[in-house]
């Protein structure tokens, strides 16, 4: 046998094909790339309403400072505004002046007020905030609106409507018997606002602020409250919600397109001095194609090798068993990490004081459908079995919390949520002038949004009469059926969010406040 021939100098043994690169998307850089090629018309409500002084080359980014740090949020943001001037400002200022200075002006007053509120927001625990003391308000709100329905037109309160009763149980200062304390406590609520995030050079201008506080207080949060109040409204937002977690409604602002079909071409007629050339090269053509037709068509390729082995069909349902099943040892095997590096690591003390697994949200969740009613037994089986997972006194307990909080928290500050629900909020509160829908057809969707999101078990449990619409009505949509006492959550979400945002109102005033910034900026 021959010895193997040694390599040449310099001989290099092929590589083998690299596989292809992972494409990452990047996160949007600019406003234009934040919209994408499907929310074009909101760029060109921006640029109408508030850049119709610059020329439409200009890109957007030069006009309009960045706020947040986000092109997603941004976007969002400058489209709400945009409303607001349009529907708000633009409606009164544009019939008595053509003048653009007053948007451009509103414009960097709103660059700095949207800062500060970032900044603020980013120092709040949001998982807090939206899981347990949101949750606790809509809580109790539900179980003051049941009450003051059970004892509606009873000898406890014979004389009383069903809302007096509610505001016996809730009083609130923006709901008392005057008609214009609504007006009043928004605009006290829009005074504090301005006297925290304004710059102190603006606070000493009384007609800048008063004129804020009026577009602010008197047009923007009446209009949000009063909008919002609506039992239509509540039920578009439930339908929407579910909607969203079931994965059968869209994205906002990601409506399904199309293929554009291909362009036709014109039919073109050759002139007569053309004609000539357009025969010889006819005839060329022809030659050509009947001498390759003459031609012997090449061998066609053989076929490849059969396999070694016969292939191995695996069921779909085993398949899926499979994978699920991987899935669930990755989780395990992350979990006794976790558990391990806990046990031998002592845990650092938390952030917040009460586990993520007691949080309101889920108090909120068996209140709202009436588990302590239709499923006594159930509140309390799941309270003992999870009572070892509901702290973080053991090391099982303190792992689980970790995780969940680490999930949490990365899902809560992504762009893309608060993109969503900034979408959300302009969609239902600015929605475009069409006929308005029968509220009948609208609780019916939010019906069927609520029946199709219980499983087929609960309603055959709670529903064994096949009615499951009628108690669908009945249990979870009549909360939301008067307007008057919707105010009354209204309030009590805009007291709580704005509280949070601007600490400092709920001890000092706003004329303190103003006056105090004012003397520090001097």
């Amino acid at each position: 046998m021959a010895p193997a021939r040694p390599p040449m100098p310099g001989y290099l043994p092929p590589a083998a094909s690299p596989s292809p690169p992972r494409v990452v998307t990047p996160p949007p850089s600019t406003l234009t790339a934040a919209a994408g090629t499907v929310d074009k018309p909101t760029l060109a409500l921006i640029r109408r309403v508030l850049c119709s002084h610059a020329p439409p080359s200009t890109p957007l980014e030069e006009l309009l400072p960045p706020l947040t740090g986000s092109p997603e949020i941004d976007l969002q943001v400058w489209a709400l505004l945009a409303l607001v001037v349009r529907d708000f400002v633009a409606s009164w200022y544009g019939t008595l002046t053509n003048d653009t200075e007053l948007v451009t002006e509103v414009v960097r007053i709103v660059g700095v007020v949207v800062g500060g509120v970032a900044a603020r927001v980013g120092k709040i625990d949001l998982s807090v905030l939206l899981l347990d003391e949101l949750p606790a308000v809509l809580e109790n709100h539900i179980n003051d609106f049941r009450l003051a329905q059970a004892r509606t037109a009873t000898y406890l309160s014979p004389n009383l409507t069903h809302a007096q009763i509610f505001h016996n149980l809730q009083p609130h200062p923006a709901l008392a018997a005057s008609p214009d304390s609504e007006r009043l406590y928004l605009k006290l609520v829009s005074s504090g606002l301005l006297a925290v995030l304004l710059p102190p050079g603006d606070l000493e201008s009384d007609c800048e602020r008063s004129l804020l506080r009026e577009i602010l207080g008197s047009m923007v949060l009446w209009n949000a409250v009063d909008k919002l109040s609506e039992p239509g409204t509540l039920y578009e937002i439930i339908t929407k919600l579910l909607g969203l977690l079931s994965g059968g409604v869209d994205q906002p602002g990601e409506p399904d397109r199309e293929p554009d079909p291909e362009p036709e071409k014109p039919e073109t007629k050759p002139s007569n001095g053309s004609d000539g050339r357009r025969r010889r090269s006819s005839t060329t053509v022809s030659k050509t194609t009947t001498t390759a037709m003459s031609e012997k068509p090449p061998l066609p390729a053989p076929p490849p090798p059969p396999p070694p082995y016969p292939p191995l069909l695996i069921p779909p349902a085993l398949d899926t068993l499979l994978t699920l099943a991987s899935r669930a040892l990755g989780l395990l095997r992350t979990f006794l990490a976790s558990l391990l590096h806990t046990i031998h690591t002592p845990v650092p003390p938390p952030v917040r004081e009460k586990p993520l697994l007691r949080m309101s949200i889920f108090r909120l969740a068996a209140t709202y459908l009436r588990l302590p009613s239709l499923q006594p037994w159930l509140i309390g089986n799941l309270l003992l079995l999870t009572r070892p997972l509901t702290t973080r006194t053991n090391p099982p307990g303190a792992v689980l919390d970790a995780l969940l909080s680490s999930v949490v928290n990365t899902q809560l500050s992504s762009p893309s949520l608060a993109a969503i629900a900034l979408r959300l909020a302009r969609d239902t509160l600015f929605a475009p002038p069409r006929p308005q829908p029968c509220p009948s057809r609208v609780r019916a969707a939010a019906e069927d949004a609520i029946v199709d999101a219980i499983p087929s078990v609960l309603k055959t449990l709670w529903f064994p009469d096949g009615d499951a619409r009628k108690r669908v009505r009945e249990l979870y949509l009549e909360v939301w059926a008067d307007k008057e006492i919707n105010k009354y959550l209204m309030y009590q979400v805009l007291d709580l969010v704005v509280g949070r945002v601007a600490p400092e109102l709920v001890e000092v005033g706003p004329a303190e406040l103003r006056r105090g910034r004012v003397r520090m900026g001097a």
